[in-house]
């Protein structure tokens, strides 16, 4: 698949990152490409998302697919270096100004991520986040109280999860919260 950026706003951008098993990072590269091939609105890039540019360690996860930039009793030994750049300096250099889903997957950069998006983050509509410790709970938590509320999430560990937060203009009143928990499917 040939590698391009498309500086086009309507259409998706993949980075490398996120839930890809045992798979060393080169082989899970490949991988995303050929699924994405496909798919005609998702570049892959070979680089992830941080608050800067920069090089980071990924250290793999002993016995399953955690993966952190931290070392932790779920990480083993075995890491490599990964490439990131800068998210603003990213999407203004890609004319994208307005997300309406954002999700971050991005094994433990989650809350220095969201810090330097602050220009972009009232206008998101939905925003998944996934949290790798208490302390980083509470960060997004405190960096999203003033424009999202938190709607949904899934503890899978005292230090692991994911949330979902709505844009505070978005959520139902009392009233209406019943209808819409009907109408969306969650689970």
């Amino acid at each position: 698949m040939k590698q391009q950026l498309l500086n086009r706003p309507d259409v998706a951008q993949a980075t490398l990152q996120g839930a890809r098993g045992n798979l060393p990072f080169n082989l899970f590269k490949t991988e995303l490409r050929q699924n994405a091939e496909p798919l005609r609105n998702i570049t892959v890039l070979p680089f992830g998302l941080y608050s800067g540019e920069q090089t980071l360690t990924l250290f793999q996860g002993k016995n399953d697919s955690v993966e952190s930039i931290g070392q932790s009793s779920r990480t083993g030994r075995e890491s490599e270096q990964i490439r990131l750049m800068c998210a603003p300096k990213f999407l203004a250099g890609h004319g994208i100004n307005n997300t309406d889903i954002l999700k971050l997957d991005t094994e433990g950069c989650e809350a220095p991520i969201l810090r330097s998006l602050n220009q972009y983050l009232p206008a998101v509509k939905v925003l998944y986040v996934e949290y790798h410790s208490e302390r980083d709970c509470r960060m997004i938590d405190e960096i999203l109280t003033d424009t999202h509320i938190l709607w949904r999430g899934h503890v899978t560990f005292a230090d692991r999860g994911e949330f979902c937060y709505l844009k505070r203009e978005l959520v139902p009143n009392e009233s209406e919260t019943h209808t819409c928990e009907l109408l969306m499917d969650w689970e």
